[in-house]
């Protein structure tokens, strides 16, 4: 059983990440004069990536118990191998945009996703300190990026020094912090994997049907509509602006 209001929310979140990426491809192609890396688009991105890594973090929280609230080993395996198959794929996109990209993905979304997965296993039957934990990593976060220290293999972490900007960048610190957010309000909303007030039938709405369809796909949609759009707004401008 899905809760169909999560889906609906992570619907949100899958539209809001569509029309931010179209905006940063026409930019990207110059077919208008905006600066995404300013604060104004830095503030919507980062708004977006909130709303949906607290999700993931709920997510985490019901599924663990669906799964009887033991951490047993068929438990740490299924939780696993989603984070390694989650992290695959940010490789992927990595390869890809490292073809095709002046500023390719090296820890993006999905990256970021596959890690927090796995370093959220042992903390789903500990809320409550996922959640501290979570804080302070917040905290931590307005402190360790005044150290730049030049490697890159610490661009996980968010402290690294590198000579070039990157399309999607959530590293360990701030972001796992939010999913550990995200599991601890998963255990204050939905206790032990269940609804606080009983069943909410699905409003009777297109809208909110079709948002529910998008948020039950979104790891697809999130594989495909960067190329597709991008592929896309390119002919377009070579049809209208050769």
């Amino acid at each position: 059983m899905r809760y169909w209001e999560l889906d609906c929310l992570r619907g949100i979140s899958i539209v809001a990440m569509v029309i931010y990426h179209q905006i940063w491809n026409l930019a990207f192609l110059g077919l208008v004069d905006w600066y995404i890396p300013g604060p104004g688009f830095q503030m919507v991105a980062r708004s977006i990536g909130t709303a949906f890594l607290t999700l993931v973090g709920i997510c985490l929280y019901i599924s663990f118990h669906r799964r009887g609230g033991r951490l047993d080993q068929t438990v740490w395996r299924r939780f696993a191998l989603r984070g390694i198959k989650l992290f695959a794929w940010g490789l992927v996109i990595t390869g890809v945009t490292v073809c095709f990209l002046p500023n390719p993905v090296f820890f993006g979304i999905l990256h970021l996703i596959g890690a927090a997965t796995l370093l959220s296993i042992p903390l789903l039957p500990h809320p409550w300190l996922a959640g501290s934990l979570g804080f302070l990593i917040l905290i931590a976060a307005y402190s360790l990026p005044t150290l730049n220290l030049p490697s890159p293999w610490l661009l996980p972490l968010g402290i690294a020094t590198l000579p070039f900007s990157m399309a999607d960048y959530y590293p360990l610190v701030p972001w796992l912090g939010v999913v550990y957010l995200g599991i601890y309000l998963g255990s204050l909303a939905y206790p032990r994997g269940t609804r606080q007030r009983g069943a909410r039938p699905q409003p009777n709405s297109p809208i909110i049907s079709g948002l529910i369809l998008l948020g039950r796909n979104s790891l697809r949609i999130y594989l495909l509509h960067q190329p597709l759009l991008l592929a896309a707004t390119y002919g377009l401008k070579l049809i209208f602006f050769p």
